[in-house]
């Protein structure tokens, strides 16, 4: 049985340092390292998670199916706000929020944003810490916030549930929601921008910001990159993981500025890649100029 619960956000939660718990090992997608060795929550913008590199992951086109236009859920109204759904899947009870803007038109379609939190983290840490995406989209698009059934996200290896549970909160928000499915799009943080990046390696999701780590796949697709220098992992997995991907999109090593933010975008890619980086630690960065990320996506969606 479903049961709907409204959460109201105010304000935000400070930046401050957490300590994680050891957590259970997890077996890496290339089954020799460890996946995740502490799980801090999240909601002090704290993920501290290293992650190994997932390897060469096929893309399977998982949207090219779906109908781009009408999708059952138009025509539904919904009141603007944060709503969290639980209910049980795969025997598991499994949650998911979605951000429905003020002014929510019910017969236009919106494009589909998934935000996922860190390890220790919940939807409503990952709403507050996409505010300047939301706020972007407003109008646009519509943001969902899943819940991995565990601490962090599992990602890894052919039997990664958290993978299928995705697909399915996207198939139940497209029917209780007016979106598009013809493009998906995704970010996070740490555990989060690990599973970004394995969206983007499966199809599920076309572009993506993976924040405070991430790894690469063999299929290019357009990335947003966020690493601060201060992360004990900048060195071993988050100059790794945007290194493969711009290798994999095909771009030089000559860089333009953007005209906000500490970040700059590769020249000659096959598909836009970014890189936003500065000197802090493991963070989700939630300036104004983040809301870069919706210009990425919606270049992606409409082609420009």
């Amino acid at each position: 049985m479903l049961r709907p619960v409204v959460w109201v956000l105010v304000g935000v939660v400070g930046a401050s340092a957490c300590s994680g718990e050891a957590s259970p090992m997890a077996e890496a997608l290339d089954g020799s390292v460890p996946r995740d060795a502490r799980a801090p929550n999240d909601a002090t913008h704290e993920d501290a998670a290293p992650v190994a590199d997932a390897g060469d992951t096929e893309r399977v086109d998982a949207s090219a199916s779906v109908d781009a236009g009408t999708s059952m859920g138009c025509g539904v109204a919904h009141e603007a706000g944060f709503t969290c759904t639980t209910a049980e899947w795969g025997g598991s009870e499994r949650t998911y929020c979605v951000e429905v803007p003020a002014g929510y038109d019910a017969t236009r379609p919106h494009t589909l944003v998934l935000g996922l939190h860190g390890c220790g983290g919940s939807p409503m840490g990952a709403r507050s810490n996409t505010s300047p995406q939301v706020d972007e989209g407003a109008g646009e698009m519509l943001f969902v916030y899943p819940k991995a059934l565990g601490s962090c996200w599992e990602y890894t290896g052919s039997a990664a549930t958290d993978v299928d549970f995705v697909r399915h909160v996207l198939d139940e928000v497209s029917s209780t929601h007016c979106v598009r499915r013809d493009h998906v799009f995704a970010e996070g943080m740490s555990s989060g921008g690990m599973m970004t990046s394995r969206l983007l390696c499966d199809g599920v999701a076309d572009a993506g910001a993976a924040i405070s780590l991430n790894y690469g796949c063999a299929t290019p697709r357009p990335v947003w990159l966020y690493g601060g220098t201060a992360d004990e992992y900048f060195t071993s997995y988050i100059e790794p993981g945007r290194d493969r991907w711009r290798r994999v999109n095909g771009c030089s090593e000559t860089t333009r500025p953007l005209p906000e933010g500490p970040c700059v975008e590769y020249e000659g890619c096959t598909h836009r890649t970014i890189w936003c980086s500065d000197t802090r630690g493991h963070v989700w960065p939630r300036e104004p100029w983040t809301a870069q990320i919706v210009d990425l996506f919606r270049s992606v969606r409409d082609g420009t």
